[in-house]
């Protein structure tokens, strides 16, 4: 099999010397033999796999496919070249092609990818880092024109190369489909070109639409505005609409768009700010995942789900109001967000799902509201939470939510049934800051949890917490002992009394620190309330 792997080409294509259609095409490869093991796949199912180190092959008996995964700098081009056939068997599926160099923050490899004539099915959303397809001119399924990738009879756009150096594309007037990634990372693209006659599509200020602009299909990643209005006409912005657009700092939405599609606005880079309308009820997995300078969303309350990785890796936000109208937030929705330390939850919510607000790392408190029924496995894992309270909703409890929690302190769990759940049956570890004995510097080291678990005698939490040798609280002893102002009652005055305390307007009672970890603080306003309001 031929492979070469260019520097000194990639560095003529760098300096614009020439561009990589010059490329010749590279010669079919028809058969690879490699050593093949026993393989359970991702469905269950048998198989053997085989790898060349840049491809990896899933053998069945009838079919064999195939991933590419190309670990190299941006410098280099990397030829891979698909063969037709696996120890013996057929290569007819493509599952993905990747490139990495090992950081979020830019790209792998170009890859110059020739495919085979036996190849009929390619996972679409799952190709990058391509700087050129070439396809076998007797495959039935797909072809290419200048390096992009078609069905067949070019009705449909499947793929065009990312790394693509032309500033403008013209859409082929054979095309009536245009797969949904089929632009993702096309990062020169400043403008799209349709004939004025085309039947299905359209162009407005370089940006690809539907034939009656209801559907803004994809803004150019090259295009160099920083600000950008869609027009009133759109109803839908597109799967991958804006995604990895480096300029954009502002997009305006009006009232007219009823949908966003999934990844929208996926690695818009430098977007700062996006006000949803009304007329959205829903935001898609991913819509802005990695966009790394948000700080100001506004959400609207005509709002009901948030989906899964919403807004993963926003690393600059810092704050959210959830409208009380969201019912659901998906999994990893706000993880690795390391600034966000204010978030107001809906009243509505009922689950607090896996890894939600997982590497939070600034939230040091969260009011759970008594809708909450739930919380899922690592839900604010590795984030700065200091305290929590579970309300009397709360009927599950997975303990790994907690786990690895800079600097934790103490869990209050008001539901005596809540059922925690230890699937490992591992104690609660948590993360502690401590200056290191040669370095001087401050770092976080893994210790076993050393806080303090209230509940009511009795309950799932004292058997928690016994269980593991936490210091339990219990919270249904005589409620004098709570009388922090001793007035004889617990009611809305201690409640005052002990705000005054954590401003510092008043001297600081004993009787205040409830949950006896020697301070003063929201954890233990937060027991006092419930205790107050179960009185």
């Amino acid at each position: 099999m031929k492979r070469i792997i260019s520097g000194l080409l990639s560095l003529c294509i760098a300096a614009g010397v020439f561009s990589v259609y010059g490329y010749a095409d590279i010669e079919t490869v028809s058969a690879l033999e490699i050593e093949a093991r026993s393989w359970i796949d991702d469905d269950g199912n048998k198989c053997l796999t085989a790898s060349d180190g840049e491809m990896d092959f899933y053998i069945y008996s009838d079919h064999a496919e195939v991933r590419v995964s190309v670990y190299g700098e941006e410098t280099n081009v990397v030829d891979i070249v698909i063969p037709e056939e696996c120890n013996g068997v057929k290569v007819t599926v493509l599952q993905n092609v990747y490139s990495t160099n090992g950081s979020l923050f830019s790209d792998g490899s170009p890859i110059i990818l020739s495919l085979p004539k036996t190849l009929t099915t390619i996972n679409e959303s799952e190709l990058s880092n391509i700087a050129k397809i070439t396809v076998d001119k007797d495959n039935p399924v797909f072809c290419d024109d200048n390096g992009v990738l078609f069905n067949k009879d070019k009705t449909k756009l499947i793929y065009y190369p990312s790394e693509m150096q032309d500033k403008q594309y013209i859409i082929p007037d054979s095309v009536q489909e245009i797969a949904p990634a089929a632009f993702v990372r096309s990062k020169y693209t400043e403008e799209f070109i349709v004939d004025s006659d085309n039947d299905y599509f359209s162009v407005k200020d370089g940006v690809l639409y539907d034939k009656n602009q209801t559907k803004l299909i994809h803004y150019p990643g090259g295009k160099k505005d920083t600000e950008y209005t869609v027009s009133d006409t759109v109803s839908e912005i597109c799967d991958y609409g804006f995604s990895y657009n480096s300029c954009l700092t502002t997009v305006k939405l009006p009232e007219s768009v009823k949908h966003i599609g999934k990844l929208a606005f996926y690695r818009a880079s430098v977007l700062e700010s996006i006000a949803i309308p009304e007329s959205i009820t829903e935001l898609s997995p991913g819509v802005f995942g990695f966009c790394f300078y948000l700080t100001d969303v506004s959400l609207p309350d005509s709002l009901l789900r948030i989906d899964d990785n919403a807004f993963w890796l926003c690393v600059r936000l810092e704050s959210i109001n959830i409208p009380d109208s969201v019912e659901y937030i998906g999994r990893a929705a706000f993880a690795a967000c390391p600034k966000l330390s204010s978030v107001k939850l809906p009243d509505g919510l009922k689950k607090i799902d896996y890894m939600t607000f997982a590497d939070c790392k600034a939230m040091e408190s969260l009011d759970i509201p008594s809708s909450v029924e739930k919380i899922g496995e690592g839900a604010f894992e590795l984030s700065g939470l200091k305290t929590i309270v579970l309300p009397e909703s709360v009927s599950e409890f997975d303990i790994s939510a907690l786990s690895e929690c800079v600097g934790f302190e103490s869990i209050t769990i008001l539901n005596p049934d809540c059922i925690i759940e230890n699937k490992n049956d591992q104690c609660l570890e948590i993360r502690k800051e401590a200056e290191d004995s040669v370095s001087g510097e401050i770092r976080t080291k893994v210790c076993k949890f050393d806080g303090t678990v209230s509940g009511y005698t009795g309950s799932t939490a004292q058997e928690f917490a016994e269980r593991w040798g936490f210091k339990f609280v219990p919270l249904d002893s005589d409620n004098t002992e709570y009388d922090i102002n001793e007035d004889g009652v617990v009611n809305s005055a201690d409640l005052i009394d002990m705000i005054k305390m954590m401003i510092g307007q008043s001297e600081v009672s004993a009787s205040a620190d409830i949950n006896n970890d020697g301070k003063v603080n929201v954890s233990d306003f937060l027991m006092l309330k419930k205790i107050f309001l179960r009185s």
